[in-house]
């Protein structure tokens, strides 16, 4: 009988070394775990303060490509300008005409 007792706590006490074992393994494994979260936070984080900056730069490049389209739309409407007031210039002035015929031997 005592045998028997004996043989039955023996067995309860490698079941309950072996459920210790199964306890710090998932402890350490739980602690593991929350380091890997812990660092998934932090470049979570991290990559949504990129995301944002990187966001407000698209922004003030969009609104700079604006503000060079709407310059280079005014530069283009001022050289048409300059062009029509040139081609007016050469016209009233007779460039690209014949030339006024000077009688041979007179300048003018």
């Amino acid at each position: 009988y005592i045998q028997g007792l004996r043989k039955s706590a023996k067995r309860s006490m490698e079941e309950l070394e072996g459920r210790q074992r199964e306890a710090r393994d998932l402890e350490m494994e739980l602690r593991r775990v929350e380091r890997q979260n812990t660092s998934l936070m932090h470049q979570h984080s991290e990559l949504q303060r990129q995301h944002r900056e990187l966001r407000e730069a698209a922004s003030r490049g969009l609104e700079e490509l604006r503000e060079v389209e709407m310059e280079r739309e005014r530069l283009t409407q001022r050289v048409a300008q300059a062009e029509t007031e040139a081609t007016i210039l050469k016209v009233s002035h007779g460039v690209g005409r014949t030339h006024d015929a000077l009688p041979v031997g007179q300048s003018g």
